[in-house]
């Protein structure tokens, strides 16, 4: 997988990584760079969205709890107990701990579905049937039916991807496919994980189109020169205990709040919307996709001792936790912000004594 990947990219570009010299590119500069990094990312995600099982949510904690999740069949091995076991070492491999997909395993090619009749077969025949090796329209077969056939966009990447997945299964059995299918999982799953950090644009630019240099990096807190205060938005804690009052760029700009605008955890909200069966992610993960009246409503806050805060956190319909088994909530009725920050002011005729507030002792003239 590795190095169909890296030729896949090197009759792109001419090199990998790509020189700004090469007839195939248009950088200015050699190396990778956010256009190139951006178009490999949307190249990956295509191939995340044909091969994720939608049905699949996450039930990774820093628990690391063994699953005990039934297999299609006896002779199958468990593969998502242990594909989410070396998921979740890569991800605490290094810092930043990087939060766990929503929908973090793959559809595996299976007998079920080139075989009408395999509910009825014998556990004999069965086994048999496992260890055959399969023809060329049989592994067609088994592997269309293992993707999301929606999901798959005519692009080179994924048509010279189905088609290595083609060759490198031929001659195997539906049990090797579907070990060859993990192994393209886990390659798959360290490069869409490691790439959000700096493929994601900081929110609200304009002019990004052509531009090579990184976009990524956020600014924390309000501007030394603006007049408005800090923004600041109430969050629940995800058990419903209380609400706190924090940063909200701390939050929203945080490592999980990038992860969360990144495409997996996208899409797993638009595949979501709307299924109010779908299941919840362990919260230990700051991974949680939760309904507005699945949280009971924040107890009231006394505006006396409110946190200022500038405007109401309603950047999305639905409320998600992102991190720190956080919620974020409307400021509650009836509570108005207090402690504002004063608006600057301007008066030249102020002296230094009169901002230091210092009593002004105008001195007379001694009688003689």
């Amino acid at each position: 997988m590795r190095r169909h990947i890296m030729m896949f990219y090197k009759q792109r570009f001419g090199a990998w990584p790509p020189s700004a010299k090469s007839k195939k590119n248009t950088f200015e500069e050699s190396g990778l760079n956010r256009i190139l990094l951006q178009e490999l990312y949307q190249d990956f995600s295509d191939l995340y969205d044909a091969l994720v099982d939608r049905a699949s949510f996450t039930t990774r904690s820093s628990a690391l709890a063994i699953e005990n999740e039934n297999a299609e069949d006896e002779n199958e091995a468990p593969t998502k107990p242990a594909l989410r076991r070396v998921m979740e070492e890569y991800d605490h491999s290094s810092p930043p701990v990087q939060p766990p997909v929503p929908l973090d395993t793959p559809l595996v090619p299976s007998l079920i579905s080139i075989r009408r009749d395999y509910g009825s077969w014998d556990a004999r025949k069965k086994r048999k049937e496992y260890a055959r090796r399969l023809g060329d329209n049989e592994i067609n077969e088994a592997l269309m039916q293992s993707y999301n056939r929606d999901s798959v966009k005519s692009t080179p990447f994924l048509q010279a991807f189905m088609e290595f997945e083609r060759r490198t299964a031929r001659g195997k059995t539906i049990g090797e496919m579907a070990d060859l299918r993990s192994g393209q999982w886990l390659f798959l799953y360290v490069v869409i994980q490691a790439l959000p950090l700096v493929v994601v644009d900081a929110p609200g630019l304009q002019w990004t189109k052509g531009v090579e240099y990184f976009l990524c990096e956020v600014p924390k807190g309000s501007a030394p020169w603006s007049q408005e205060n800090q923004n600041r938005a109430w969050y629940s804690v995800a058990d419903g205990s209380g609400v706190v009052n924090l940063p909200a760029d701390i939050i929203d700009h945080g490592v999980d709040g990038i992860y969360r605008r990144s495409h997996c955890w996208q899409m797993a909200d638009k595949w979501t919307a709307g299924n109010e069966f779908a299941p919840i992610p362990n919260n230990d993960s700051g991974v949680v996709f939760t309904d507005e009246l699945m949280l009971p409503p924040p107890p009231p806050i006394d505006p006396d001792t409110a946190s200022p805060r500038s405007s109401s956190p309603s950047r999305r319909d639905q409320r998600q936790s992102i991190q720190f088994g956080l919620e974020a909530l409307p400021l509650p009725p009836g509570v108005v912000p207090t402690d504002a920050k004063p608006a600057a002011r301007h008066n030249p005729s102020l002296s230094f004594d009169d901002i230091l507030g210092m009593p002004n002792v105008q001195k007379g003239k001694k009688k003689r």
